[in-house]
């Protein structure tokens, strides 16, 4: 009986999977192609460029603000030329790549989605990431297969990322079912597939979207690892490492998860040699493949890159403000943020340690590397400050904890009403949603007596609100619309009116 029992939990929890794999590719998918708009990035384009290029030349060309690309071009004729650039009509290739000119740049303007045409600095080779980002846009999406860089269209090039993203949301219950139990898991990977943020954000074809994927691959590795205490898996951490760091530098937070794995859980230190190991053999691969076009060229874009540095407080307060492409105040957000900050208790390093040791990692790389404030590089985080939440939410529903619940009802109940219902005049309804305020603070303030009856209203009411702010996530997605043409790197706690 026992074992029919957990049979049918498990079938459950099977189909409430595809459930959620169904509702988080329909917000996915709905005018995926238009938000976020083509204009408010083109690192979209540089990653599969660069790949289809790759593909069909052998050498990387895309556009690029470096000016250790720029080239003279004076009495000759260089132009863009299917997948390449070429220099008096002949097109570059591994047979002529020793007596071509690189680096070679040329400024055109190109007419990208819906007519939308912009200027690009064409560069070739372009070697200032690593290139397995770059490969996995272009095959994954097929766009190695189009004639020219002007060809690729986003409704293409977003479908990979957004199929991996529910493919992520699998891992994160996994993570979470393996850190905290079924509720946490399924709370954690329910706000995944909801949280207008991660939606939005989900559709940008980035490499830090492929990447987020492999770093919880990877961390779930690690998991199975020291549950198991089979090398295999440390063996499979390895190989992911440098899966990572060729996708994008940030990439080795997982080698820094693995090595405080180490430590944390009081693992004998010669395990180390599986995160080392992965990251030389990164480090190696990405300069063999820079130096094999040009090591001068390469030594000169890469320290360019790192030089792009910021304070590191300064780093990490970008980091933690919500935004997709713009500044965009979303209250799970915050909330998870919150929950995150709630968990540092040092007595339950363990017990929180594939939540913070990531989270940590992630930001102590952002520090260390600085650059621009790009909205994608918080996609690396959200999975685990979604799974703080998914805890801290499960916490509350079982030991009632007020504050947290008084801290849900105005930073995400609050935010998911404004964007829920975006454009409407509430100053009419004011005076009703204080009331309706004050209404919910005493419900969650009795929740400090230790009544059963008072704990079951708290609970009651909380999860009633949570599924109250998922259907307004939805509305959100519904509203992209009207409210992200409004979105800038500008913004107030107090919404602007004309």
């Amino acid at each position: 009986m026992h074992h029919l029992k957990k049979y049918h939990l498990k079938i459950l929890i099977i189909l409430y999977l595809g459930c959620l794999i169904f509702i988080g590719l329909r917000l996915r998918f709905r005018s995926y192609e238009y938000f976020p708009a083509i204009a408010s990035t083109f690192d979209e384009q540089v990653v599969v460029w660069a790949g289809s290029s790759l593909i069909n030349t052998s050498i990387p060309t895309s556009w690029s603000f470096i000016d250790d690309y720029l080239t003279e071009n004076k009495d000759h004729l260089v132009k863009i030329d299917g997948w390449s650039i070429s220099y008096d009509y002949i097109k570059p290739g591994l047979q002529n790549l020793r007596s071509f000119p690189i680096p070679l740049s040329h400024k055109t303007e190109m007419e990208l989605d819906t007519g939308y045409r912009s200027h690009f600095t064409m560069v070739q080779p372009q070697i200032e990431q690593p290139p397995l980002g770059p490969l996995l846009s272009s095959f994954l999406s097929g766009s190695y297969k189009l004639n020219t860089f002007s060809d690729v269209r986003l409704s293409q090039i977003r479908v990979p990322v957004i199929y991996l993203s529910v493919f992520s949301m699998i891992l994160v219950f996994l993570i979470s079912y393996l850190s905290y139990g079924l509720k946490t898991a399924l709370i954690s990977s329910t706000l995944y597939t909801f949280i207008p943020t991660l939606i939005i954000s989900q559709r940008l074809a980035v490499s830090e979207n492929y990447l987020t994927f492999f770093i919880l691959l990877g961390v779930l590795s690690n998991q199975l690892w020291l549950k198991t205490l089979n090398t295999k898996y440390l063996v499979l951490n390895t190989l992911l490492i440098v899966i990572c760091y060729l996708i994008k530098p940030f990439g080795l937070a997982l080698a820094m998860v693995t090595g405080l794995s180490v430590y944390a859980f009081a693992k004998p230190v010669y395990y180390l040699i599986y995160p080392v190991i992965g990251t030389v053999i990164s480090m190696i691969l990405f300069y063999l493949y820079g130096s094999f076009y040009s090591a001068e060229l390469f030594q000169k874009v890469v320290s360019y890159q790192s030089h792009r540095f910021t304070a590191p407080l300064q780093a990490l307060f970008k980091i933690l403000l919500p935004k997709i492409t713009n500044i965009f105040l979303d209250g799970w957000i915050v909330f998870s943020w919150i929950a995150t900050f709630s968990i540092l208790a040092p007595n339950d390093i363990r017990k929180h340690f594939w939540v913070l040791s990531p989270i940590i990692s992630m930001l102590f790389f952002f520090s260390i590397y600085g650059g621009e404030d790009y909205g994608w590089y918080r996609l690396l985080l959200y999975p685990f400050l979604t799974i703080a939440a998914g805890y801290v939410l499960t916490e509350a529903l079982e030991h009632i904890n007020p504050f947290i619940n008084i801290l849900f009802l105005i930073i995400v109940v609050s935010t998911n009403l404004w964007w829920g219902f975006y454009g409407v005049d509430w100053h009419p309804l004011a005076n009703i949603l204080r009331i309706s305020g004050l209404v919910f603070l005493g419900i969650f303030t009795i929740g400090f007596i230790q009544k059963p009856i008072y704990k079951k209203i708290n609970q009651i009411t909380l999860a009633l609100l949570i599924v109250g702010s998922l259907w307004l996530s939805v509305q959100t997605i519904n509203n992209t619309q009207k409210f992200y043409p409004t979105l800038s790197d500008q913004t107030s706690i107090i919404p602007f009116r004309k």
